[in-house]
C-alpha cells in the first residue's frame, strides 16, 4: 500500500525528506494519501514518521517512540520514560504501581506483579502496558490478538478479521481496505487510516487496486467497472478524464474530482486522439469532425481556420476554497471540402486574411497579382477585386470605401471634393455603420451629401442645408437671410424642434431651438412693437390696433382683452362672441349664441343646440386624441341640427330618449307606416372623460358607442314582429320566411334542432306530431334536441309522451298533467251540467260522468273497449239488485227459554257484489 503514497517537500514530489525537514506527516490530498516533510512532529515521532500516539509495544521519551527506555531514564510512568519514580511510588512494588522496572532477561513477562519466564495457562495472552509485557486472560473489547499479544491495531503487514490479525484475507473476504480504527470501509476517506480489514466488495465510493480498496486510482491509471486497470478493454477502448462535481451553481463548485475512465465512445464536445477523449486536439493536428488527425483526408483537403471555445475548472483561493468554470479559446484548423463564404482560400488552407505578398483577393482566393477589375476595396482580410461596390459603399478613386474622407462630399455614391452646379447644396445626415443600420436614437457616423435642393425642415445658408438658422440670421421660408423682406417684415421669436448628435456613438438629443422668423403678420397671441412680435404690449401701449401696440384708446365698435393687451376691432374673432360691445369667449348664462352674437332668446322656428367647446386643446401624451383642462358650454340657436345629432322637442340631442325611435335624424314616439320596422344600431358620440396624468387631471376626448332604435323600411336579416333581429332568440320560436314565429304554419313542420319551419324532416330526424326531432333509444327521453336517460329529467322538467319538457306542447294545457285543450273545453261545461244532474239523478249518473270525462282524454281503442263492456256490466247490476231485495230477511237470534222476558233483535243483512254486510 505504501508504494501508492507520495512524499511532498514544500509542494515538490521527492523520494526522501531533507535533513532540515526530516519527519514525515501523513496527509490526504484529492483523496490520495501523501507524506509531507516537516521539521517537527506536532505529537510524537516514531522511526521518522509523525503519529498521534506511540504503539502499544513502545514507550515515550522526548516525544519519540522507543522500544526500551534509555539508561538515563530507566523507569516508566504512564508509558513515559523518567529518571526516577515519584516519592510515593515503589519501583519494585505491586503490579498496579504506576512506576516499575522492566522485566528483562529470561523473565520478560509480568504475571501478578512478578517477572516470569512465561505466562501461565490461565493468562496466556499478553499486553503491552507502560513498557511491560503483562499476562492477561483475555483481550479488551475492540482489540485484536496477534502472536499471543492483545493489540488495538493490527500491524501493517496483517489484516483484521474477527478480532484477530491474520497474514492474508480469507477467500470469502478477499479484498483489503485501509480504515481508521472504529470506522467501516469507505466511511472515513481522510487522514489517520491506521489498519487494514478484509471485505467481500469495495464500497460505491472506492475502487479496486491489486485486491485493495482505494479512493482513487494512481495518477495515469484509468478505471473500468470500479476497478483500476492498466489497459482498457476492447469494447471500452477510449480514455476520458471526467469530473465528479459537488456544486452550488452551474459555474461554482465546492469540490471537483477528476476520474480517468474507460468508455465505449467519447462524450459530446470532446475530440478523439490516440484513443483519448480530449477537450481540444493537440497542436499541429487537424479537426476532422470530432477526431484529431495528423493530415486531412482527400475528401476534405482544405484546412479552415476556426476558433474553439471550451470550459475548464479553475481553483480560486478564497474563503471557501472553491472551483470556478472558466472559458478557454484556441485557434484550430478544421478539415473541410470547401471553404466557407466568409473565409479566403490560399493553397489548401481557408484563412481569415491573406498572408503577406498575397494580399490581393480574386474570387475569394489570395494571390500576388494586382487587380484588373474596375474597383477594389480593402479590409483586414486583404484587397478585394470587384466590378462594382456594395450597395452602401462609396467610390473613391477606383476603390470602394465605407466612408468618404472628412473634406469630401457624396454624390451618387461617389466621393467628390466639392458639389457640382447641378447639386450645389450640401446636406449633413446621420447613418449607421454601413448607412443601412441606423435605428432609433443611435448611429455611427455623419455623411455630407450633395443635393439639388434642401430637404424639408432644413434651411439654406451659404449652400449648406442647416436644421436651423444661427444668430443673427433670420429664418424666411427655407432660407437664412440677414434682413427680412418687406412682404414679411415682422420678426417673431419662435422655437423649432431640432436634433443634436454627440460624438459618443452619435447619440441624438431632441431639443427646442430659438429662431427669428420673418412673418407677414404677428400671431394672434402676440402684437407688434417696432416690427417685433411681442407676447405682451408695453404698459404705456396696452391697446392693440391692426396688430400693433398703441397708446389708445380704442376707436372701434368692439374690444376684448387678450394675453398681449386690449384688442381693438370691429369684428370679433371666430372663436369669440359679440356681447355688450365686447368680444367674449362664451355668452353669459341664459343667453344663446347666433352667428357669433349673444342673444336673449332664439327666434320663432329656430332650435337649440348645446355644444361643448374645449379651451386650448392639445394633443394628448399618448394616442391621437385631444386633451384639455377646461371647456365652454355654448347654447346655440340654429335652423337645423348638426349632422351627428337628433332633433327632439326643439332641441338637438346626441342620442334620442330611450322610449323613442329615430327617423330622418328626428326622435319619434312611433315609426311611420312606410318605415314600420325597428333596427338596433349604434352611433358614436364624442365625450370628454376625466383622466389623471402626471401633472394632474385632464379631460380627454373620446368616442363612445350609444345604441339607438332606427325606423327602417325593411329588415336586413330577420324580423320578429316589428323588430329586426340577427337570429331568433326565443327557444320556442322558429324561422319562417325571414320571420320569427311561435309556431310553424300549416303544411310545415318545426325543426327543433335548427329552429326553422320545413316542409319535411331531414334524413337523420323523425316526424313527431308537427315537429322534427332526433330519434331516442330505449329508456331514453327527448330533451332539448338531445336524448337523455329517464332519471336525468328532473324538476322543473317533467316526462310527457316520451319527452322531457318544461312546458306542455302546443294544443295542450296543464291540468294535473298535460291534457288536450279540446278536452278541457268540453270538460268544464259538462262538469257544470253533470253536477246539477247529479243532484237530481243520483250517484250512478256521477260515475258515468267521470267515466266519460276520463275517456275524453284517452284514445279511440279505450272508448270501444268501454262501450263493449258497459251492457254486460248493466245486466250484472240488475241481477245483483234482485238478489239484494230477496236476501233482506229478519234473523231471529237464539233465545234463552228460562228468561222471563222474551226479547229479540232485528238485523238487516244484504249482499253487495258477493260480500255480506250486516246493519243493526
Amino acid at each position: 500500500m505504501s508504494r501508492n503514497w507520495r512524499t511532498l517537500d514544500q509542494h515538490h514530489c521527492t523520494t526522501e525528506c531533507p535533513a532540515v525537514r526530516l519527519f514525515k506527516q501523513m496527509k490526504t490530498i484529492s483523496n490520495l494519501l501523501h507524506y509531507v516533510c516537516i521539521d517537527k512532529c506536532p505529537s510524537f515521532e516514531d522511526n521518522g514518521f509523525c503519529v498521534n500516539k506511540c504503539p502499544e509495544n513502545k514507550v515515550i521519551f522526548n516525544f519519540s517512540c522507543l522500544i526500551n527506555c534509555p539508561s538515563s531514564n530507566p523507569i516508566l510512568l504512564s508509558n513515559e520514560c523518567i529518571s526516577e519514580c515519584p516519592l510515593t511510588a515503589i519501583s519494585t512494588g505491586p503490579f498496579n504501581s504506576p512506576c516499575i522496572f522492566q522485566c528483562n532477561g529470561d523473565k520478560p513477562f509480568v504475571s501478578y506483579n512478578k517477572c516470569v519466564h512465561q505466562c501461565p495457562e490461565i493468562a496466556k495472552l499478553k499486553i503491552y502496558k507502560d513498557g511491560l509485557k503483562i499476562c492477561i486472560d483475555k483481550c479488551e473489547k475492540g482489540s485484536y490478538t496477534h502472536n499471543g499479544y492483545c493489540v488495538n491495531i493490527c500491524p501493517a503487514s496483517t489484516f483484521a478479521v474477527n478480532s484477530s490479525c491474520i497474514n492474508s484475507c480469507p477467500t470469502e473476504q478477499s479484498i483489503s481496505c485501509m480504515v481508521k480504527s472504529g470506522h467501516l470501509c469507505g466511511t472515513e476517506p481522510h487522514d489517520h487510516l491506521d489498519h487494514k480489514i478484509c471485505v467481500d466488495v469495495c464500497p460505491e465510493n472506492m475502487f479496486i487496486l491489486n485486491r485493495s480498496c482505494v479512493y482513487s486510482c494512481p495518477h495515469g491509471m484509468p478505471s473500468f467497472n470500479k476497478e483500476c486497470t492498466d489497459i482498457c478493454p476492447v469494447d471500452n477502448p477510449y480514455l476520458h478524464n471526467s469530473t465528479i462535481e459537488r456544486c452550488s451553481t452551474s459555474d461554482e463548485c465546492n469540490e471537483i474530482r477528476y476520474l480517468l475512465k474507460c468508455i465505449d465512445k467519447c462524450p459530446n464536445d470532446t475530440y478523439l486522439y490516440n484513443k483519448v477523449c480530449m477537450l481540444h486536439c493537440p497542436n499541429n493536428t487537424f479537426y476532422n469532425g470530432y477526431t484529431c488527425v495528423e493530415q486531412c483526408p482527400p475528401s476534405k483537403n482544405h484546412e479552415q481556420m476556426s476558433r474553439l471555445t471550451y470550459s475548464t475548472w479553475k481553483i480560486q483561493h478564497n474563503q471557501w476554497y472553491s472551483f470556478r468554470r472558466v472559458k478557454n479559446s484556441v485557434d484550430i484548423f478544421k478539415c473541410v471540402s470547401t471553404c466557407s463564404s466568409e473565409m479566403l482560400k490560399f493553397n489548401s488552407k481557408c484563412l481569415r486574411s491573406c498572408p503577406e505578398d498575397y494580399h490581393f483577393v480574386r474570387n475569394r482566393t489570395c494571390t500576388r497579382n494586382k487587380c484588373d477589375t474596375r474597383f477594389t476595396y480593402r479590409n483586414v482580410s486583404g484587397i478585394f477585386c470587384t466590378e462594382s461596390c456594395e450597395t452602401f459603399d462609396f467610390e473613391l478613386n477606383g476603390t470602394c470605401v465605407k466612408n468618404c474622407p472628412d473634406s469630401y462630399f457624396i454624390l451618387n455614391k461617389s466621393c467628390e471634393e466639392k458639389c457640382p452646379g447641378s447639386h450645389p447644396y450640401s446636406f449633413k445626415s446621420i447613418c449607421g455603420k454601413s448607412c443601412k443600420e441606423y435605428s432609433g436614437n443611435y448611429a455611427l457616423r455623419e455623411i455630407i451629401t450633395c443635393v439639388s435642393e434642401c430637404p424639408n425642415n432644413s434651411y439654406v445658408y451659404n449652400y449648406i442645408c442647416s436644421s436651423f438658422c444661427p444668430k443673427p440670421l433670420f429664418t424666411y421660408r427655407n432660407e437664412c437671410i440677414q434682413t427680412c423682406p418687406e412682404s414679411s417684415k415682422f420678426i417673431n421669436m419662435s422655437f423649432i424642434k431640432t436634433t443634436s448628435w454627440t460624438r459618443h456613438q452619435l447619440e441624438s438629443h431632441n431639443r427646442k431651438t430659438p429662431v427669428k422668423m420673418c412673418v407677414s403678420a404677428c400671431p394672434d397671441n402676440k402684437a407688434a412693437v417696432d416690427l417685433t412680435c411681442e407676447a405682451t404690449c408695453p404698459v404705456h401701449s396696452r391697446f392693440i390696433y391692426n396688430g400693433f401696440c398703441t397708446n389708445g384708446p380704442c376707436n372701434t365698435t368692439l374690444m376684448f382683452h387678450s394675453s398681449a393687451g386690449i384688442v381693438c376691432t370691429n369684428i370679433c374673432p371666430t372663436d369669440r362672441f359679440e356681447y355688450n360691445k365686447t368680444c367674449v369667449l362664451h355668452c353669459p348664462l341664459s343667453y344663446f349664441s347666433l352667428k357669433q352674437r349673444c342673444i336673449k332668446e332664439c327666434d320663432i322656428g329656430q332650435i337649440v343646440n348645446n355644444e361643448t367647446i374645449a379651451i386650448n386643446p392639445q394633443s394628448c401624451s399618448y394616442g391621437n386624441a385631444q386633451c384639455t383642462m377646461n371647456f365652454l358650454y355654448d347654447i346655440q340657436c340654429r335652423h337645423d341640427c348638426p349632422g351627428n345629432k337628433f332633433l327632439w322637442n326643439g332641441t338637438c340631442l346626441d342620442v334620442c330618449p330611450v322610449s323613442t325611435r329615430t327617423f330622418n335624424k328626428t326622435c319619434v314616439l312611433k315609426c311611420p307606416y312606410t318605415h314600420q320596422y325597428i333596427s338596433q344600431n349604434n352611433v358614436k358620440v364624442t365625450v370628454w372623460r376625466q383622466h389623471y396624468y402626471y401633472d394632474g387631471y385632464l379631460y380627454r376626448q373620446t368616442e363612445e358607442d350609444n345604441g339607438i332604435k332606427e325606423c327602417v323600411k325593411s329588415c336586413s336579416k330577420f324580423k320578429s314582429g316589428y323588430d329586426c333581429v340577427d337570429k331568433c332568440t326565443s327557444p320556442r320560436s322558429y324561422l319562417f320566411d325571414n320571420s320569427c314565429v311561435s309556431s310553424c304554419p300549416d303544411g310545415t313542420l318545426a325543426d327543433l334542432r335548427g329552429h326553422t319551419c320545413v316542409e319535411k324532416c331531414p334524413n337523420d330526424m323523425v316526424k313527431h306530431g308537427h315537429t322534427c326531432r332526433i330519434i331516442c333509444g330505449k329508456n331514453q327521453l327527448y330533451k332539448n334536441n338531445t336524448c337523455v336517460k329517464f332519471y336525468e329529467c328532473i324538476d322543473p322538467m317533467f316526462e310527457f309522451a316520451g319527452d322531457c319538457l318544461q312546458y306542455c306542447p302546443d294544443d295542450y294545457v296543464w291540468f294535473v298533467s298535460c291534457v288536450n285543450k279540446v278536452a278541457v273545453g268540453v270538460f268544464i261545461p259538462v262538469l257544470s251540467i253533470t253536477t246539477i244532474s247529479l243532484v237530481i239523478f243520483g250517484r250512478h249518473t256521477l260515475i258515468d260522468f267521470f267515466t266519460i270525462t276520463w275517456l275524453i282524454c284517452k284514445t279511440e281503442n279505450k272508448i270501444k273497449e268501454y262501450l263493449l263492456k258497459k251492457p254486460r256490466k248493466q245486466a250484472d247490476k240488475r241481477r245483483n239488485s234482485t238478489l239484494r231485495r230477496d236476501e233482506k230477511v229478519l234473523i231471529l237470534e237464539d233465545m234463552d227459554s228460562s228468561d222471563e222476558d222474551l226479547s229479540f233483535k232485528r238485523t238487516k243483512s244484504s249482499i253487495h257484489d258477493g260480500e255480506a254486510e250486516t246493519v243493526l
